[in-house]
């Protein structure tokens, strides 16, 4: 998993803000597999601006996150991230 939305970068902060969680079922998209984006939170209801993407699969994630999207390319520079590398840049599209 690689994360990132953290304004203060001590893997805590957020936007002054929560979101409710909408977390759906493995019909809805096909679940916390590589490249799936989904909203970091601290438990129900707390996500904000802190998001991840998966590495590797992970269905012990699905329907606990609300899961927001998929990479559509450059998964390979997601897998090749380390510990402290700062992602500067994501776009977001339909």
């Amino acid at each position: 998993v690689a994360q990132g939305g953290d304004p203060t970068g001590t893997g805590a902060g957020g936007p002054g803000y929560t979101l409710p969680a909408e977390v759906g079922s493995r019909l809805d998209l096909p679940g916390y597999v590589t490249g799936a984006v989904g909203i970091a939170d601290a438990g129900k209801d707390t996500g904000g601006s802190q998001w991840f993407v998966m590495t590797g699969p992970a269905p012990h994630l699905d329907g606990r996150y609300t899961q927001v999207g998929t990479v559509l390319e450059g998964q390979d520079v997601i897998d090749a991230l380390q510990v402290g590398d700062a992602i500067t840049k994501a776009t977001v599209s339909e």
